[in-house]
């Protein structure tokens, strides 16, 4: 589905044995107009109060965060944003499961963020980075379209209660607001660089509680080239005793300009 500032095109998808759900939405979109349920071929709408897509408004950072559900982070706090327009500091929380409502879980962010970089951990929560207080995307060096850069990150815990799910971690000392990014590494840890400056070619790398513990970090030892799915296959590991979980994630990719490739979503897997 391709948005435009009020109209959709919808692409008929078709019927898949074993379907991988994505959603991605492209800057200028008006609105998150409704939900696609592949099993019944059905559109069910719904609607989020502010934060509303328009030509310049960017929403950025929409993530899987568990199974079926997505996270829409911050983004502009008024249709048809322009330069001096508030980011909002509002994050919603969709179910797709099925039976629910679909109704958004509001909760509010540390920081009001536009053009937020958000990336799903293999842990299950969201680390979210980058972007702006104020403006728009669009410009370049000299001329941004956005002021007051946002330079601390936060992480979303969806396991918490509802209202304490946002806590803010790692500040940085870069400004990075249009043509920014942020991407999973292979050791788990996120990897941040771009700005609209075309000279700021420095990077940093954040790394995620869960590596800052003394814990042993279990070791693959082996494992297949290919899986077909649906079938079985053996990684032998070291370095620990027993794994009660494994989490699987497609790299590279990283979100930019609203869109993340790769868009699937880490699978947790039971052992």
């Amino acid at each position: 589905m391709a948005f435009t500032n009020s109209k959709a095109l919808v692409i008929q998808r078709p019927d898949l044995q074993n379907p991988n759900p994505y959603l991605q939405n492209h800057d200028g979109s008006h609105e998150i107009a409704a939900i696609y349920d592949l099993s019944t071929r059905a559109f069910e709408p719904f609607h989020i109060t502010e934060s509303p897509f328009c030509s310049g408004g960017r929403r950025r950072g929409q993530r899987g965060v568990q199974l079926r559900h997505v996270l829409v982070s911050g983004g502009s706090s008024a249709n048809c944003a322009g330069l001096s327009t508030p980011a909002s500091s509002l994050s919603y929380l969709v179910s797709l499961a099925d039976g629910s409502d679909h109704g958004p879980v509001q909760e509010e962010m540390p920081a009001a963020r536009v053009m937020g970089d958000c990336i799903a951990l293999p842990d299950g929560t969201i680390f979210c980075c980058n972007g702006a207080a104020v403006g728009i995307a669009g410009g370049g060096p000299g001329y941004g379209n956005a002021a007051d850069p946002v330079t601390s990150a936060a992480i979303y815990n969806p396991s918490l209660p509802v209202g304490s799910r946002w806590q803010e971690t790692s500040d940085s000392f870069i400004p990075r607001l249009y043509h920014s990014t942020a991407t999973l590494t292979q050791n788990a840890e996120v990897l941040i660089a771009g700005s609209e400056a075309t000279v700021e070619y420095r990077v940093e790398v954040y790394t995620p509680p869960y590596l800052q513990t003394s814990q042993t970090r279990p070791v693959i030892v082996s494992a297949p080239a290919i899986v077909i799915p649906g079938s079985l296959f053996l990684i032998q590991y070291a370095g620990v005793p027993n794994i009660d979980r494994v989490v699987l994630s497609k790299l590279p990719g990283g979100p930019t300009f609203s869109s993340s490739l790769p868009t699937d979503y880490p699978l947790w897997v039971s052992t």
